[in-house]
C-alpha cells in the first residue's frame, strides 16, 4: 500500500509540472493557416475544362448537402468526408500538374484556401514552405536536425522543452540583457604610422572588452542570488550590492535592467536581517523612474501598474495617517468637495500618465505591454472600447506564440488559490525538497523489481534532459510490457533523445500501446503514417486518429482537421461544408483543452468560415492563446509567495497579472484580498473594478464578493441587490447573506428557508481541511449554522403561537 501511495504521488508530481499531453505538433504545422488572408488568380482554362469543373464542384456540393442534413456530430462528420465521398486522387493529380493557382491578398467565397498559399506540385521546389502536397508537412526533418529546437519539437511532451529551471533562466537573461555589438578594431589605412597607438587602442578594446564579460557575469550573479538555485543560496542583500555596483558604471542593457531589477526589489519587498521585512516604494519608484527614462520596457510597464492601482498614493497616505485613509474610503460622500475634486484630477493625471508608459513599452514590443493595451481595449479600461483594436493586438501576439518553439500550459483551475489546490501545491513543494530520498526510494524499489518505478526514474531522468540514463530505465521498463513505457520509447526513438532515431522502432512501440489500449500512442501514429517521409499511409492514419478521438483526444481532432483542409488543398477546392467540418472538428479540439486549435478556430471566426463571422469570439480565442506565453511562469511563482505566507509579495503578483487580463490572477487577487483583510494595501474601488471585470467575462461569483465589499461599507441595498443577482446565477454562497437579511427583517420564515439550503448545499461539499486548525475552524463553522437554524426556528414557533393568540 505504501508502495502505491508514493507512485501515485510521483504521477500527480509529473502531471502537475509537465502535463502528459500529446502536443505534438512542430513549428510549420503550426503556421498551416497563420498566413493572411489570400485569393486565387485562376489562370485561363479552356472552355470545356472549366464546364468540367464546375460539374464536379456541383455534384460534390450536392453531396456536401445531403450529408449535412444526416449528421451533426463532428466525429461522424469527419467518417462521411473520408469514407462517403470518395475522392478522385488520381485524375486530380493529373489536373494539379497542368494548373497553377496563384494567390492574390482578398477572400472570395469558395476560394481554395483563405489562409494559406499554393503552388504546383513540383517535388523540385523545396526552397520555401509551400504547401505542395506531401512536402508541406515534411520540414519536421529540418527543425529536428536544428541544434537551437530539436528538443522542443513536440508541443504537447513537455519533457522535451526548454528545461526553464532556474540555472536556465540564467540563458534568457543573458539572450535579453547581454546581447552587445563586437566592436572589433579596423583600421587597415596607414597601418604602419600608427603602430604604437592602434596596438594601445587595442590593449584598450581588449580590456572593455573583459570589463563587459565580468559585468555580464555580475549581472547573471545577481539574478541567481535573487532568485536562488541549487549552486546558489538565496541572499536578496548581496543581489541589492551588485545591482549597485552595476548602475554605476556605464549606461547600457545591463544597466537598464540593474535599475528595473532595483526597482521590483524595494516594491515587493525582501525578509531582510533578524526576521525584519524591508520595503521602501518610494526607492523603487526611484529606480524604475530612471530604467524608464533609459527605455527599459519592463520598468515602464510596471511604473504603469503602479500609477493603474495608485500603489504609489496608498503609500503617502500611509505616512500621513492610515485610519483617517480608511475612513475617507468608506465614507466618500463626507470628504470636502474641494479634496475630492482635486484627488480626482490627480487620478486621472495619473491614468493618463499610466496609459502614455503603456504606449511607450508597447511600440517597444513588450509583450506584457501589448497584452495590457489588448485587455483595455477589449473591455473599455481608461479607453474607447474598440474590440478590432485589441483583436489585432491578441493576434500579433497569439502568432508570435504559433511560431515559437514552446507553447506553455495556459492558466487554468489548477492554479486558482483555494483550499484543496494549495494543499496539493504543497504537496508537491514538499516532493521537490526530498527529491534524494524520492531517488532513494525508487532505486530500492527498482531492486525489489518494481517495473513502475524503474519507468518513474527514466521519467525523471528525461526530464532532466539526462537521456543515456532515461532511455536506460524506460527501455527496461518496456521489456516488461509497462504501457506507459513503450509510449516514452516510442517518443525517444520518434525525436532520437539519447539514441539515434528510428521510426521503424517508434512505430514498434507506438503500436504495442496502442494495442493495449493507450489513447495518446494512437494519436501518435496517426500523426507518423501522415506526416512522415516514407511512411505516409492515410488509411493508417485516419484509422488511429479516429479511435483516438473517440476517446475525446483533443489532438485528435485537431489533426483529423489538418488532414481534411490539406486534402482539400490538393484538390484546388475548399467548399462551406469543408469550413463548417473543420470549424466543429476545432472547437471540439479546443474544449477538450488542445490550445493550437484555439488558433484555428479564432481564425475561423475573424473571417466567418464555417462559422458566422464575430469579433468578439475571434478576439477571445486569440487571447487565450496569447496568454500561453513564458510569463505565466511567473505569475505561478504567485502560489509559491503564498504558500511561503508572503502575502504581499503574492498579493502584488496577482495584482501586475490582474492588470494584464489574466482571469485567473483577477480572482486569486480578490481571494487574497479578503482572506487576508488587505484593506490597508489597495483602494477598494480598485477590487470593485477588478470584479465588476470578472463579471463581464461571465464570473458570477464576483457578485458575492461584490456584496461583501459593499456590505462592509454599510451599504445594505447595494450589497442585498448584488446578493440576490448572484443567487439567481446560481451561487448559493448568496443563501446566508440574504437569510441573515431576512432575519433583520423579521421576515424568519424566509431566513430559515435560505439557512437550511445553504447547510444542504454545505454538507454536500467536499471537505479540504487537512490542518488541525482548519478541522477545528470547520467544525466551529457548522455549529455556528445550526445554532442560527434553531435560533431562526423557535423564532417561526412563537410567532407562529403569536398570531393563534391573536386569532
Amino acid at each position: 500500500m505504501k508502495n502505491f501511495m508514493w507512485h501515485f504521488v510521483i504521477l500527480v508530481f509529473i502531471f502537475i509540472n509537465k502535463k502528459i499531453k500529446c502536443y505534438n505538433i512542430i513549428l510549420n504545422n503550426t503556421k498551416f493557416l497563420t498566413s493572411q488572408t489570400k485569393e486565387i488568380d485562376e489562370p485561363i482554362f479552356s472552355k470545356l475544362e472549366k464546364l468540367k469543373q464546375d460539374e464536379k464542384k456541383n455534384k460534390k456540393y450536392k453531396q456536401e448537402e445531403s450529408l449535412k442534413e444526416v449528421n451533426t456530430n463532428a466525429l461522424e462528420l469527419v467518417k462521411d468526408f473520408f469514407f462517403k465521398n470518395k475522392i478522385e486522387q488520381e485524375e486530380e493529380e493529373e489536373e494539379k500538374k497542368k494548373n497553377k493557382l496563384y494567390l492574390k491578398n482578398d477572400v472570395r467565397a469558395n476560394d481554395l484556401d483563405s489562409f494559406s498559399y499554393i503552388h504546383n506540385n513540383n517535388e523540385d521546389d523545396s526552397s520555401n514552405d509551400n504547401i505542395n502536397g506531401n512536402k508541406y508537412y515534411n520540414n519536421r526533418k529540418q527543425n529536428d536536425n536544428d541544434n537551437n529546437k530539436g528538443d522542443y519539437n513536440n508541443k504537447g511532451d513537455y519533457n522535451n522543452k526548454r528545461n526553464y529551471s532556474k540555472d536556465n533562466d540564467k540563458d534568457e537573461y543573458n539572450k535579453y540583457y547581454t546581447d552587445y555589438d563586437n566592436n572589433d578594431y579596423n583600421n587597415e589605412e596607414n597601418y604602419n604610422d600608427y603602430n604604437i597607438e592602434e596596438y594601445n587602442n587595442e590593449i584598450k578594446k581588449e580590456k572593455e572588452k573583459e570589463k563587459e564579460s565580468d559585468r555580464k557575469q555580475m549581472f547573471k550573479l545577481a539574478i541567481e542570488l535573487k532568485n536562488g538555485s541549487k549552486k546558489k543560496k538565496k541572499n536578496i542583500n548581496k543581489c541589492i550590492e551588485i545591482f549597485q555596483k552595476l548602475i554605476t558604471d556605464k549606461n547600457d542593457k545591463i544597466t537598464r535592467s540593474s535599475y528595473y531589477e532595483l526597482g521590483k526589489i524595494y516594491f515587493f519587498g525582501y525578509k531582510n536581517y533578524f526576521f525584519s521585512y524591508k520595503r521602501n516604494v518610494n526607492l523603487s519608484l526611484h529606480y524604475l523612474q530612471k530604467a524608464a527614462m533609459m527605455k527599459n520596457p519592463a520598468a515602464l510597464h510596471f511604473l504603469s501598474f503602479i500609477y493603474f492601482y495608485d500603489f504609489h498614493k496608498i503609500e503617502e497616505n500611509k505616512k500621513r495617517n492610515e485610519k483617517k485613509y480608511i475612513q475617507n474610503v468608506q465614507n466618500v460622500n463626507n470628504i470636502n468637495n474641494i479634496n475630492y475634486v482635486q484627488n480626482l484630477q490627480q487620478n486621472e493625471n495619473f491614468i493618463k500618465k499610466s496609459i502614455e508608459f503603456e504606449m511607450i513599452a508597447a511600440s517597444l514590443n513588450y509583450i506584457p505591454s501589448i497584452l495590457t493595451l489588448a485587455y483595455k481595449f477589449l473591455y473599455g479600461i481608461n479607453m474607447k472600447q474598440n474590440c478590432y483594436k485589441a483583436k489585432k493586438l491578441y493576434k500579433n501576439v497569439a502568432e508570435n506564440v504559433m511560431n515559437s518553439d514552446y507553447i506553455n500550459i495556459p492558466l487554468s483551475e489548477l492554479d486558482l488559490l483555494n483550499g484543496e489546490n494549495l494543499n496539493m501545491h504543497n504537496e508537491i513543494n514538499n516532493m521537490k525538497n526530498n527529491e534524494e530520498e524520492i531517488l532513494e526510494f525508487l532505486n530500492e524499489q527498482i531492486k525489489g523489481g518494481d517495473v513502475m518505478a524503474m519507468y518513474d526514474l527514466g521519467k525523471k531522468y528525461k526530464e532532466e534532459k539526462n537521456f543515456k540514463q532515461a532511455f536506460k530505465y524506460i527501455n527496461e521498463a518496456s521489456k516488461k510490457n509497462n504501457l506507459l513505457a513503450l509510449k516514452e520509447l516510442g517518443i525517444i526513438y520518434l525525436y532520437g533523445y539519447g539514441v539515434q532515431k528510428d521510426i521503424n522502432k517508434s512505430i514498434e512501440n507506438f503500436s504495442k500501446a496502442a494495442e493495449a489500449g493507450d489513447v495518446e500512442s494512437k494519436c501518435y501514429l496517426g500523426y507518423i503514417y501522415y506526416f512522415i517521409d516514407g511512411y505516409k499511409n492515410l488509411e493508417l492514419s485516419l484509422k488511429y486518429l479516429i479511435e483516438a478521438a473517440s476517446h475525446d483526444y483533443g489532438e485528435a481532432f485537431f489533426f483529423l482537421a489538418e488532414i481534411i483542409l490539406d486534402i482539400s488543398m490538393r484538390k484546388q477546392y475548399i467548399s462551406d461544408y469543408v469550413y463548417e467540418v473543420v470549424f466543429k472538428l476545432y472547437e471540439h479540439s479546443a474544449d477538450l483543452g488542445y490550445v493550437q486549435a484555439y488558433f484555428r478556430e479564432a481564425q475561423l471566426y475573424e473571417i466567418g468560415k464555417g462559422v458566422k463571422q464575430s469579433c468578439l469570439n475571434a478576439t477571445l480565442s486569440y487571447k487565450f492563446i496569447a496568454e500561453s506565453t513564458l510569463w505565466i511562469n511567473n505569475i505561478r511563482q504567485g502560489m509559491d509567495y503564498y504558500l511561503e505566507k508572503d502575502y504581499l509579495k503574492a498579493f502584488y503578483t496577482y495584482a501586475l497579472a490582474s492588470y494584464e487580463g489574466y482571469e485567473i490572477a483577477q480572482n486569486n487577487l480578490v481571494y487574497i484580498y479578503r482572506t487576508n483583510k488587505l484593506n490597508n494595501v489597495i483602494h477598494p474601488r480598485k477590487i470593485m473594478l477588478v470584479l465588476n471585470l470578472l463579471y463581464k467575462q461571465g464570473n458570477y461569483k464576483a457578485l458575492y464578493e461584490m456584496g461583501e465589499i459593499y456590505k462592509e461599507q454599510n451599504k445594505e441595498e447595494l450589497s442585498v441587490s448584488y446578493y440576490k443577482l448572484g443567487l439567481k446565477k446560481g451561487d448559493l454562497r448568496n443563501l446566508l447573506p440574504l437569510s441573515m437579511y431576512y432575519e433583520k427583517h423579521k421576515d424568519h420564515d424566509r431566513a430559515l428557508k435560505y439557512m437550511n439550503y445553504f447547510i444542504k448545499q454545505r454538507n454536500r461539499e467536499k471537505e479540504i481541511s487537512n490542518t488541525k486548525l482548519e478541522k477545528i475552524k470547520n467544525v466551529l463553522e457548522s455549529t455556528l449554522l445550526y445554532f442560527r437554524k434553531y435560533k431562526l426556528f423557535f423564532k417561526n414557533m412563537y410567532n407562529f403561537k403569536q398570531k393563534n393568540k391573536v386569532q
